[in-house]
């Protein structure tokens, strides 16, 4: 229902602000053509100055009443949307809750039967820090694992290589002389 109102309203709305100059240019035609002579300093005066303001203001307030009827639509529906995100975001925070609850009574519940079965001491410290015996004993090996790095062997550089892109040393003025005169043909 509400899409049928939104679609009849901006029709409305449409229509009256196209219609507005269209209808006040037909207006002022029919003052000034299509009155009867007698009735001229009726229209032209200021009786139907004010009749044309009132009509000017009832329109006007018409578009407006239109527009903010759309908004107001608008607002609502942005709203209820809102409503709803939140609504599923609250749902989603619930449901997250209950897991952890859920994963926490499950460790609970594990370490105590490690605990009835072995009676060990990491069993309580699972206990304590709701972890799993294993991780715990897991994260120990990579501890010692990352204690001891492996040195690679240097790599040699060797330096007698010339290297592309260096700048070679500059020759002197008389030895591309030398090289140019070489270097052209003799007649």
């Amino acid at each position: 229902m509400a899409r049928v109102t939104r679609k009849a309203l901006d029709l409305a709305l449409a229509s009256s602000k196209a219609l507005k100059p269209p209808i006040s240019i037909a207006w002022q035609y029919a003052k000034t053509e299509m009155a009867p002579p007698m009735t001229l300093n009726f229209f032209h005066g200021k009786v139907g100055q004010n009749l044309e303001g009132i009509v000017s203001k009832t329109v006007d307030s018409f578009i407006r009443g239109l527009e903010k009827k759309l908004r107001d639509m608008d607002a609502e529906e942005r709203r209820k949307i809102h409503e709803k995100e939140a609504s599923i975001k609250t749902a989603q925070e619930k449901a997250k809750l209950k897991a952890m609850a859920k994963e926490q009574e499950r460790k609970k519940n594990e370490a105590e039967k490690l605990k009835k079965k072995t009676g060990t001491a990491e069993s309580k410290d699972a206990i304590k820090s709701d972890k799993k015996p294993e991780m715990q004993a897991g994260s120990q090996q990579v501890k010692k694992v990352e204690a001891k790095p492996q040195q690679q062997p240097a790599k040699k550089v060797d330096t007698n290589v010339k290297m592309k892109g260096k700048p070679q040393p500059k020759e002197s003025k008389e030895s591309s002389k030398n090289k140019d005169a070489k270097q052209a043909p003799k007649k």
